[in-house]
């Protein structure tokens, strides 16, 4: 297919994958910002997954965005999850 510059146009499962990548890229960049700008930038790296984990983030954008693993969410997630259950 063509596009109007006379160039091949990409197939669109490309252009969406494009989008999608960049839609990510800029909630990474929200989430980052929103810790930075708030009185999560000084607190651990526990506390900023959780509050971004509350905030529906993902584990993988949460890792990127603390600078760490998503196994390392997945671990911390599951830490504060058992320390919930023991104070009940």
């Amino acid at each position: 297919m063509v596009n109007e510059k006379g160039s091949e146009a990409k197939p669109i499962h490309e252009q969406m994958q494009e989008m999608n990548t960049s839609l990510r890229q800029m909630s990474n960049a929200l989430g980052f910002f929103t810790i930075q700008m708030s009185e999560y930038k000084d607190k651990n790296d526990t506390e900023k997954i959780l509050f971004l984990n509350s905030r529906g983030f993902d584990k993988p954008s949460i890792a990127s965005i603390v600078g760490t693993t998503p196994a390392t969410v997945n671990a911390r997630l599951a830490e504060a999850k058992k320390k919930k259950k023991k104070k009940k």
